[in-house]
């Protein structure tokens, strides 16, 4: 996040604390002062890694447990939308798999 020279130092309070590929979750982690900055930030985001991207806010928390409940609960609504498209019995299992490796490493994260 680029702020100019004056803000520069408050973005390293900012972490990812989990992303998924697969899903395209990211839960950030930043202090509540810096909230209406870095939902700014992420409002105004187009590119990322030289890739067009839209961010949009799921939700913003008050603490670990609440963020990561409403990241599985995100992660199991997409997997649900997916397995409800016709697929083969390999691509079923295939998408558990990944629905088991999101949640568990969802589930590793310390806070």
């Amino acid at each position: 996040m680029n702020f100019g020279m004056a803000a520069s130092g408050e973005a390293q309070d900012i972490q990812v604390r989990f992303a998924d590929p697969t899903t395209r979750l990211v839960l950030l982690r930043a202090p509540r002062s810096d909230y209406p900055k870095v939902r700014c930030t992420l409002t105004l985001m187009n590119i990322l890694d030289r890739r067009r991207v839209v961010v949009s806010i799921l939700s913003v928390n008050g603490s670990a447990r609440t963020a990561k409940r409403t990241a599985i609960d995100q992660i199991r609504r997409i997997y649900r939308q997916r397995l409800t498209i016709s697929l083969s019995k390999d691509e079923v299992n295939v998408e558990c798999a990944r629905l088991e490796d999101s949640l568990s490493a969802l589930h590793a994260i310390e806070f």
